[in-house]
């Protein structure tokens, strides 16, 4: 799991070309207490990184459809069950909810290793997956 691997490590040593992302420092991000992030995200959209004050990588969002399926070994277009089935009991889950700003929000699932948490989101009906996210376990929620 490459895209794993990349977690705690400076983003600056992962060998990106400096024109191949863009990036902005979000400190209206930052709870209370909390130090701002960096966010960068690729050109072609497939991957979004947050970054700690120091520029190394807490979390990987997934969003290219053939790095999610490479990520997983399983077709975006699996559904929360055929999930479950490949993947085993999540260690935690959240049903499809309404936000009233953000509308229908589908069903997630979350998988805690030692080195990583894969969270994944489906979109709202659990036929798709929306999303995949990876963090180091020190930030995840």
């Amino acid at each position: 799991m490459f895209i794993a691997s990349m977690l705690g490590k400076s983003f600056d040593s992962l060998g990106f070309a400096a024109l191949s992302y863009r990036e902005e420092y979000r400190d209206w991000l930052s709870g209370e207490g909390e130090s701002p992030d960096w966010a960068i995200e690729l050109n072609d959209c497939s991957l979004q990184f947050l970054l700690t004050q120091e520029r190394k990588v807490k979390t990987v969002f997934v969003l290219e459809k053939c790095k999610i399926e490479e990520l997983l070994s399983a077709s975006i277009n699996c559904t929360l069950s055929q999930l479950q089935q490949k993947l085993g009991p999540p260690s935690r889950e959240g049903s499809e909810i309404e936000i009233p700003i953000l509308g229908k929000q589908g069903a997630w699932v979350s998988y805690e290793k030692p080195t990583h948490v894969l969270h994944v989101q489906f979109e709202p009906g659990g036929e798709k997956i929306k999303m995949v996210t990876l963090m180091s376990p020190d930030y995840a929620p």
